[in-house]
């Protein structure tokens, strides 16, 4: 994401793999109700994954952020990539992202067993990406 902020990525890889995304502030969460649930969470698996979140997902996201700010700096720096490819949910009449969604030829993976079990509700990769982006933007 750094890369990204800074102009330092000049070209978007297209997704590869599943593409699947969690927030890091996600996984401390499952640790620790792992640690404080072990008659729950003894031997079983989590899958930490809130969906897909490949790079132009990221990118895209971050355009549409910083021009809705009028933050022509940051704008300038992040590459373009091919808006909407290799996920679902940009619309390209209006060129935001909606919701990042699975593409349809790529692999699944699902967090719903922590969902339902943790009572836990996954950042979206939106979400994820703005909070990163403003995080960072210090380090810029």
């Amino acid at each position: 994401m750094y890369n990204i902020l800074s102009g330092a990525t000049k070209t978007i890889s297209p997704a590869a793999g599943t593409g699947s995304f969690v927030d890091v502030r996600d996984v401390a969460y499952m640790h620790i109700w792992a640690y404080e649930h072990p008659e729950k969470s003894d031997g079983e698996r989590y899958i930490a994954c809130s969906g897909t979140g490949p790079a132009q997902a990221q990118v895209d996201i971050l355009r549409e952020y910083f021009k809705e700010k009028g933050d022509e700096k940051a704008l300038a720096k992040i590459a373009i990539g091919n808006p909407g490819e290799g996920f679902g949910g940009y619309n390209k009449e209006t060129g935001k992202v909606e919701n990042v969604e699975w593409a349809p030829e790529r692999p699944r993976v699902s967090g719903e067993k922590a969902q339902r079990e943790m009572g836990l509700r996954f950042r979206s990769s939106k979400e994820s990406t703005i909070e990163t982006a403003e995080a960072l933007k210090s380090l810029l």
